[in-house]
């Protein structure tokens, strides 16, 4: 639905807002290979020191660690979805510890994490929640009428992002751009949200 000009309109405003107010901005190098970009932010932004996150980290006395499976519990582009041994171990040091509580944002009971008795599961942004030892737990009756109408708005969106995608859960309905162009799906999200605000 949208032509040739449009998407060239699109570049054009995309290169221009890029290039607004470029020389105060500081340039950071995130990520390897072809996971490498560029990122261009305020000269206020500091990055977060290590350092400050481990004696953060040893000073509390309860802590709250949410991991997502792909791209964390094993890498996002892995053909293998089992978790090495290192993975398993290191999982059953944190949930050990008797100061944290240790989610993995999944939906499917995964064999593979059987050996992490204390570890939960957490799907849907919490919508769903077990831990290994015990069944699935959920929001009581929840009003799901919102639906009707954010799916409308967000199919508008995925049109108009080559990349994009919709996935529809029980309890959300989610809307991926992780395989569109990286800034234009991002700009895209955010006004997405402006619109279903």
């Amino acid at each position: 639905s949208h032509d040739v000009a449009y998407w060239a309109r699109s570049f054009v405003q995309d290169l221009e807002r890029a290039c607004k107010d470029h020389y105060s901005k500081r340039c950071w190098g995130i990520g390897l290979g072809l996971g490498f970009r560029v990122l261009s932010l305020s000269p206020s932004f500091r990055k977060l020191s290590t350092d400050y996150i481990v004696s953060a980290y040893k000073r509390t006395t309860r802590r709250a660690i949410f991991l997502d499976y792909d791209g964390t519990v094993v890498p996002q582009s892995s053909i293998i979805k089992v978790p090495s041994p290192e993975v398993i171990t290191v999982l059953n040091t944190l949930c050990n510890d008797p100061k944290n509580t240790v989610f993995i944002k999944r939906k499917e009971f995964l064999e593979w994490l059987a050996p992490c008795e204390e570890l939960g599961l957490a799907a849907e942004h919490g919508y769903f929640i077990r831990y290994i030892s015990s069944d699935w737990k959920s929001i009581p009756a929840a009003d799901l009428d919102w639906k009707e109408i954010v799916e409308p708005v967000m199919k508008l969106y995925t049109e108009a992002t080559d990349g994009s995608n919709i996935e529809t859960k029980d309890s959300a309905v989610v809307w991926h751009h992780q395989d569109a162009d990286p800034d234009f799906g991002s700009c895209q999200a955010k006004e997405l949200l402006d619109h279903l605000e």
